[in-house]
């Protein structure tokens, strides 16, 4: 580094910029003082320098530096006012304030139609938020994916205050992103995981109430969203002064997990390339980015920008103020083409920190506005892409004369129209009740506004053209679809509701007889408005549930009651046959799953009587009872017989044989529903953080925690591993030198559901496990190629690739099942889809497939092999290049028009993902192949 000397009194002023080198920048000598990295794993940071030291950083060329930019400050645009009002007139303008009753968003009658739900993610770039409010606590979003302890929450009730789960606490990076228990957002700021807003106004406090304050949870306000996910994303200091690096940052944080919406409330200073290049980015994930307009006192930002409200581009929406008469905000920024639209922003009532409220103005008030509408479309409609969204705000909002040339819309707010059509007259009803009942005759209030006519339909049959019509419903079962045509001036807006007609129950007969020791009845109407009443021939009641299980033989009745009226089924007589099987179902649990083949290890080398007519194919099967049953009952409570273990029917047990049975009716559902007792952990560790397309990465599965008494009689174990990513080569398996496996007294089962992307793993140690030992009993690997991920041609720098463990299950030698805690059983990695330049050639590069060529195997090892299914007339040459561009091998052959068929012998290639060019005297063609 170079070091700056001066014989001044004074230190020379410094400036913060952002710049980007080709490796590290700490590898160059230019002076200044390194503040921070931007992004995770990226290059771009942020440097403190003299203007000397930034005139030799510009003097090292492009090649060394990319881009560089200052570093621009700047601040919140809301300042507070002292109150104004008593309440918020803006969701329902009464006069109260003073203000023109109904000049409001129409919020009231938005929420008859939506209020709005978890779907809705808005990252907040602000001062940070009082996540301990309690009118925003429950709105706060959480990152489950640094959920350590997977107990479906990162934050804790200590008893007077909400903190973040000790248990979570771990200082690990668990997803991967960069972040270190990140629990409900980040502070860029203070590069740490705590979003507190510490504004001395308490300005992202006030914006995230204004959001989504839970809505009817009596207390305090309401957000214009009742139930959105606010992520606190912290760039603004306690004087409301930030940088752009920060909101950079930020901003990828925020769409990189999941926001669909920014809230920026915010601004100042220059145009920043990399805050415009970021949000650019943010659109094509399909993120909207509201900001603010700014306090200027009518500054036009047309003519002079507002950033980053001024950024042109179609994921952004700049929002001016609107006070209670629709007149624009003294305060507030304007701008023909540079302002989208206007909302309230005067006198707002929303939350401050320390579990307070009050009244703020300015365009940082009326941007949340606008984000919390948008958060209820988003629940409406989840589906919409940014230049979608913004379409539907401008068709939606009220025009308003004294916004027309000071906004590109002309427009202010109304959330109700905004999740309607554009149309001035607005067709809308409500029921009380979407579950009807058949042949009913109902009366329906029509809430429509603006109407000159109506026309109201049934399952698109026209019923009635009144206004407030009575209408009969169709006697039949299922959906109806009641829909409203409201007329307008020279348009038709449509409201449609969708009920669901109770079907009126006539039970059928239920007689049955069960090959097992009991059978599960269930109900053949289900409905969240039944009640169900399920009796024995006593009259008693033994069941109130959608399905039964009966154990023991007799009659019974079903009797459903809903909102229609009750019905009874006929007596119906249950006979359970025990002297038949299904083969597989080891347990008759009428379900053939990775418990069975536990169960059957236990068993192994029985005998008993053979099946008269053995049959491996689902289906019940006469058996003759067997001379002894299992001791002791599983924890689903079904007594096993040893015959049902008899997959095959021989007479004998055999684990090999009788699993392959079991392989055979495999169902889907493997692991029943149970709930870990704490008795052990277990992990799933993954061997690298980086994974080569093509090359193995290594995986283990460990148990951990294990008290001496549990050990030393377990069995087997069974585990259910589950990947995000479609495979092309399925996971495989080595048990050798691991804890648990012998090779002449273990067995293992495995079961690929490839169109799941699961697969179930079962070992059992013949005799039980005696030794006291924990740790690795299972390794995988995985081998992801090309394919997998998407285009080579088309793919990104870098994939995302996990596996986790959704379901696990010790057996002792007694038959007891124990399910295990999965700590730490997401794993992920960042799979590196590099690609390499073929050689430049003049002749078109055509895939080996569609040109009569086959390459195998693939994934090869040794050998490769390559059929010409079209005749070449003179020669043929192949070349494998890595990924580092170098030809790895070559084959030239001299040929007269002839097909052949070549195998040849590979070189010791380092295992890994590799080109192969294929020419003959017409055409090139190229191939992807992984060497193992």
């Amino acid at each position: 580094m170079l070091a700056l000397c001066t014989t001044d009194m004074f230190a020379q002023q410094t400036e913060r910029w952002i710049v980007s080198a080709g490796d590290s920048i700490l590898n160059y000598s230019f002076g200044g003082t390194r503040i921070k990295q931007i992004l995770p794993n990226q290059n771009w940071e942020v440097w403190e320098i003299t203007s000397e030291e930034k005139q030799h950083i510009l003097s090292l060329g492009a090649h060394v530096i990319r881009l560089t930019e200052p570093d621009m400050r700047f601040f919140a645009t809301g300042l507070p006012n002292d109150p104004l009002l008593d309440d918020q007139w803006f969701h329902d303008n009464k006069g109260q304030s003073g203000g023109t009753v109904d000049i409001d968003i129409e919020s009231e009658r938005a929420w008859d139609l939506e209020t709005g739900d978890g779907s809705a993610v808005i990252g907040v770039l602000d001062s940070g938020i009082d996540w301990n409010h309690p009118d925003l606590i429950d709105n706060i979003w959480q990152n489950l994916a640094e959920d350590f302890d997977n107990d479906g929450s990162v934050l804790e009730w200590n008893g007077s205050r909400w903190i973040f789960d000790p248990d979570d606490v771990n200082g690990i990076d668990d997803d991967g992103n960069g972040y270190a228990d990140d629990f409900i957002g980040w502070d860029f700021v203070n590069g740490d995981n705590d979003p507190m807003d510490d504004h001395e106004s308490g300005h992202g406090t006030h914006v995230a109430g204004l959001i989504a304050a839970s809505g009817d949870n009596g207390i305090g306000v309401s957000g214009v969203a009742w139930n959105a996910k606010l992520m606190g994303l912290k760039i603004l200091n306690e004087t409301g002064g930030g940088y752009a690096s920060d909101a950079i940052a930020a901003l990828d944080y925020a769409f990189n997990m999941g926001a669909q919406l920014s809230n920026n409330s915010w601004g100042g200073g220059l145009a920043s390339q990399l805050l415009d290049a970021k949000i650019t980015e943010a659109g094509q994930a399909g993120h909207t980015f509201v900001a603010a307009a700014g306090n200027n006192f009518g500054n036009n930002n047309d003519v002079a920008p507002l950033y980053p409200a001024s950024y042109p581009h179609e994921n952004v929406i700049s929002v001016a103020a609107s006070d209670h008469h629709d007149e624009p905000a003294s305060f507030s920024n304007i701008g023909a083409n540079s302002v989208d639209l206007f909302a309230p922003g005067v006198g707002m009532l929303s939350t401050l920190p320390n579990d307070s409220y009050g009244f703020y103005s300015g365009t940082s008030m009326a941007a949340p506005v606008v984000t919390g509408a948008l958060a209820l479309l988003i629940s409406q409609q989840q589906n919409l892409n940014p230049q979608a969204i913004k379409d539907r705000l401008f068709q939606s909002l009220d025009p308003v004369p004294a916004f027309s040339m000071l906004s590109k819309s002309g427009g202010r707010l109304n959330v109700f129209k905004l999740l309607h059509s554009n149309c001035d007259a607005i067709a809308y009803f409500s029921l009380d009740n979407l579950y009807l009942c058949e042949d009913e005759d109902i009366d329906i209030p029509n809430l429509s506004s603006n109407a000159l006519g109506y026309k109201w339909y049934i399952d698109g049959v026209l019923v009635s053209t009144d206004e407030n019509p009575g209408v009969k419903l169709p006697d039949n079962e299922g959906n109806v679809e009641i829909r409203l045509e409201a007329q307008g001036t020279n348009c038709t807006d449509t409201y449609t509701i969708v009920a669901e007609l109770q079907p009126d129950p006539n039970l059928p007969d239920m007689d049955t007889v069960h090959c097992g020791p009991f059978v599960v009845m269930e109900s053949p109407y289900k409905s969240p408005l039944y009640s169900y009443f399920w009796y024995d021939r006593y009259y008693n009641l033994v069941g109130f549930e959608e399905s039964l299980m009966i154990n023991e033989e007799g009659w019974y009745k079903l009797k459903i009651v809903y909102g229609c009226g009750e019905k009874d089924s006929e007596w119906f007589n249950v006979d359970l046959n025990e002297g038949c099987v299904w083969p597989g179902d080891a347990n008759a649990d009428g379900e053939v799953n990775m418990t069975d083949y536990l169960l059957t290890g236990l068993i192994d080398t029985e005998t008993g009587p053979a099946r008269p007519w053995p049959s491996t194919e689902w289906q019940a099967q006469s058996a003759t009872p067997w001379y002894a049953n299992f001791p002791g009952l599983n924890p689903l409570g079904n007594q096993v017989n040893y015959m049902h273990a008899d997959g095959d029917g021989d007479g004998v047990i055999e684990i090999e044989e009788d699993s392959e049975v079991i392989r055979k009716n495999y169902s889907k559902q493997i692991f029943p529903e149970q709930t870990a007792q704490g008795q052990a952990d277990i992990f799933l560790n993954m061997g690298s953080q980086v994974m080569i397309v093509g090359d193995t990465t290594d995986f283990t599965v460990d148990l951990d925690n294990i008290p001496p008494y549990l050990i030393e009689d377990v069995a087997g174990i069974a585990v259910r591993l589950e990947y995000d990513m479609p495979l092309s080569k399925p996971l495989t398996f080595d048990f050798s030198n691991t804890w648990f496996w012998d090779a002449a007294e273990t067995d293992s089962f495995i079961v690929h559901n490839e169109g799941n992307r699961q697969v179930d793993v079962g070992l059992f140690r013949k005799g039980g496990f005696p030794q006291q030992i924990a740790g690795t009993f299972l390794k995988g690997k995985i081998i992801v190629i090309i394919d997998d991920i998407g285009n080579y041609n088309e793919i990104a720098e870098q994939a995302f690739f996990s596996i986790s463990i959704t379901g696990a299950t010790i057996i002792k030698t007694d038959g007891t099942l124990l399910p295990l805690n999965q700590i730490s059983s997401v794993s992920s990695v960042a799979t590196q889809t590099l690609t390499i330049e073929i050689p430049h050639n003049s002749r078109q590069m055509h895939p080996l497939d569609e040109f009569g060529i086959n390459v195998f195997p693939n994934p090869g090892a040794e050998k490769l092999k390559i059929e010409l299914k079209e005749p070449s007339e003179k020669f043929v040459e192949v070349e494998v290049y890595g990924l580092d561009a170098r030809v790895h091998w070559k084959y030239k052959k001299e040929l007269f028009y002839s097909k052949d068929y070549f195998i040849f012998d590979l070189p010791d290639l380092i295992p890994g993902y590799y080109w192969v060019k294929f020419r003959d005297e017409k055409q090139q063609y190229l191939k992807t192949i992984v060497i193992e």
